[in-house]
């Protein structure tokens, strides 16, 4: 467990943390299936994310739920805390390196923004409607096909 004290992160992850920071619109979240407290020192003891902690408003975890991603219940809760109702799931984008991530966040109806890390494209066709709403293999890439996506208002 202390090795995700030190976690660092891939080079792409300033540059993505910095046009975050710079949305005045964007209310950016931690949402884990990690325990709050777990969360919290994994962000703070982390050399490279530590000093951009800050970045997000807040570290929202499936404890209260007591249910794992990608149950439906648990993305429900995610809106409920950025203060969402069901009808303004897709103004909420789930960035996610994990595919069960991104299905999961499909299925309750949020966009999901994929980072394919090997490149080598989507492949799980679990879910109908499971594919990432977009992807890129850089997070500040992703970032970009975000905004795109949203016409240049973040959301």
């Amino acid at each position: 467990m202390k090795s995700y004290d030190s976690l660092s992160t891939f080079p792409d992850v300033a540059a993505a943390l910095e046009k975050i920071n710079s949305a005045p619109n964007l209310t950016p979240v931690i949402f884990s299936n990690g325990q709050k407290s777990m969360v919290e020192n994994s962000v703070i003891r982390s050399m490279d994310l530590g000093p951009q902690a800050n970045v997000f408003a807040d570290i929202i975890t499936v404890d209260d739920v007591q249910k794992f991603k990608p149950t439906p219940e648990v993305y429900q809760y995610l809106a409920k805390r950025v203060g969402k109702q069901p009808h303004q799931y897709k103004d909420i984008w789930l960035v996610s390196g994990n595919p069960f991530d991104i299905t999961g966040s499909k299925n309750a109806g949020l966009n999901a923004a994929w980072v394919d890390r090997s490149g080598l494209g989507w492949r799980d066709g679990l879910i109908e409607d499971g594919v990432p709403t977009v992807s890129s293999q850089r997070l500040d890439e992703l970032m970009i096909k975000i905004e795109d996506h949203v016409k240049g208002k973040w959301t």
